[in-house]
């Protein structure tokens, strides 16, 4: 199911990396008995997934033409589409 696809293969790039770290603890009883309760809970989940395909970025200039396009069309009616962050 993880394995590498013919065209990586075929080009020598190397298999994706796949890397799913998951964490818990649990810390729970009671201090005083019938009166004073301890419980401490934490969890993490870091999930890294690279791939080798080639994500393409809009250059600055298409994005001009695109929110130049929406402000002239008058679909671009919030000022959300006219300024950058």
């Amino acid at each position: 199911m993880n394995a590498n696809s013919f065209f990586n293969n075929a080009s020598g790039t190397p298999r994706s990396f796949v890397n799913a770290n998951q964490y818990g603890a649990d810390v729970g009883g009671p201090i005083i008995k019938n009166k004073l309760f301890g419980y401490l809970n934490t969890e993490g989940l870091y999930l890294v997934i690279p791939t080798s395909v080639k994500a393409v970025v809009p250059t600055q200039r298409f994005e001009d033409d695109v929110l130049a396009s929406l402000q002239q069309s008058g679909l671009a009616n919030s000022m959300a589409f006219s300024q950058r962050p």
